[in-house]
């Protein structure tokens, strides 16, 4: 019988962390949307974004990013 109830308690305490991630599942998804109209009004807020074989640039209101440019080492740099 004690096994019962220590299963019933993990099944519930696994439904509750189910529904906080659903929750903030929603909260993301309602955030970014609100992010994607304040930019469709007043323009992206963007910033440079770095990566090593690619640079582009990137929202920081709603995460669009733009496609970018590839970038290709002419040569490797020299030890001082």
């Amino acid at each position: 019988m004690l096994t019962n109830t220590r299963s019933m308690l993990d099944v519930a305490a696994l439904r509750a962390d189910v529904g906080e991630d659903r929750l903030a599942q929603l909260f993301r998804r309602v955030s970014k949307r609100a992010g994607q109209i304040s930019c469709g009004i007043t323009g992206h807020n963007v910033l440079l974004h770095y990566e090593p074989t690619r640079l582009s640039l990137q929202c920081v209101t709603c995460g669009y990013e733009s496609p970018g440019w590839e970038l290709e080492r002419t040569h490797e740099p020299q030890p001082h």
